[in-house]
């Protein structure tokens, strides 16, 4: 008989497996008749239709009638999916800045087809009126832009710039904001005013709160597997939305695997991995300059000098280049601010 004897470490290794359907996700309009057999696979089901909905705490069912907002209908039966956090399934990019990344509806429903729905599960009411209940495509919407405002209020913060923005204080309490784009979603978090604080320290406690309360929002469980001879725990969101802000507080914080370590790049405000699959750094730290201490991916580094290189020829021939061009990486710096000697190469 096996004994086990002593403590695992800590879980800090985050695992999530979200079902997918087998031919993704298409859009629908919220009241829409769909037949049983469609989202439940049943024999017979085809006969029996039911309403779809969204889902009872996105908005009631007169706010769908009146306005019938899109649904994601799921397409196929189900399969399980990779780890989302795996890492040669996610590249250099974490999933929440592929997350952050989606800008139209089918973007959105790609990144569905590949990881799931935002929080799990189908529901269905047979008691009265047939209705299913569906995830919006306004949810997916507020939660992104979420996801872009913090990651934007992250980067003010490292780079100690436009912190007053996010702050309202008031004479007992101070409120920390983090509102979406287009007022698609938004959360005010307030904090107790320390008068001794300086702003930057108040946006960090901020952000810290944010996080706790989006965590509570999509909370987690430990779940266990065995390595060898050996039970290693894991965190393990109960949600997919709960797996982008887990991931998002693992970088913050710093508290999670180091080889699945993020940096921002203060070229472009994107995140990364510090390194890739294969074990290679793709994220250095700047050494010197105005930006020291701030880290960069290689080959927006390259990317960057290369565009500066043509502006320079450009600018040489009496021409100028077309801002904005589709393509071309955007960055925050100009291009004329970026110093550095050869103590900032790889």
């Amino acid at each position: 008989m096996e004994i086990l004897e002593g403590f695992t470490d800590a879980p800090i290794t985050p695992k999530f497996f979200n079902p997918i359907p087998s031919k993704g996700f298409r859009l629908i309009e919220a009241c829409s008749p769909i037949p049983f057999n469609s989202v439940f696979p049943v024999t017979g089901g085809e006969r029996v239709f039911m309403t779809a909905l969204p889902r009872k705490e996105e908005c009631s069912e007169e706010v769908a009638e009146k306005f019938h907002p899109l649904l994601l209908l799921p397409v196929g039966p189900e399969k399980e999916a990779i780890n989302a956090y795996h890492q040669y399934f996610n590249e250099q990019e974490p999933l929440f800045q592929q997350f952050a990344r989606l800008e139209t509806d089918d973007d959105i429903l790609g990144f569905a087809g590949k990881y799931g729905q935002l929080k799990r599960g189908v529901s269905a009411d047979m008691t009265g009126e047939n209705k299913v209940f569906f995830e919006s495509l306004n949810l997916w919407k507020g939660e992104i832009s979420l996801v872009r405002q913090f990651l934007k209020i992250w980067g003010d913060y490292e780079m100690d710039q436009n912190l007053e923005e996010y702050l309202m204080f008031r004479k007992e309490c101070v409120y920390f904001m983090v509102h979406g784009e287009k007022n698609l979603a938004g959360k005010n978090i307030t904090l107790p005013l320390v008068k001794t604080e300086s702003k930057r320290d108040t946006v960090k406690r901020g952000m810290a709160k944010f996080i706790d309360k989006k965590m509570e929002e999509a909370p987690l469980t430990v779940s266990h597997g065995k390595e060898g001879k050996i039970f290693k725990s894991y965190l393990t969101p109960l949600s997919l939305q709960g797996a982008i802000w887990l991931q998002i507080s693992q970088a913050f914080f710093g508290d999670g695997p180091k080889e699945a370590k993020v940096r921002r790049c203060v070229l472009t405000g994107d995140y990364f991995r510090e390194k890739d699959g294969t074990g290679k750094r793709i994220m250095w730290l700047k050494k010197t300059g105005p930006l020291k201490g701030h880290y960069y991916h290689r080959d927006m580094m390259d990317r960057f000098y290369e565009q500066k290189r043509k502006r320079d020829k450009a600018a040489r021939e009496g021409r100028s280049v077309k801002e904005g061009r589709k393509g071309a990486t955007n960055f925050l710096i100009g291009f004329d601010d970026l110093q550095g000697t050869k103590k900032d190469a790889p």
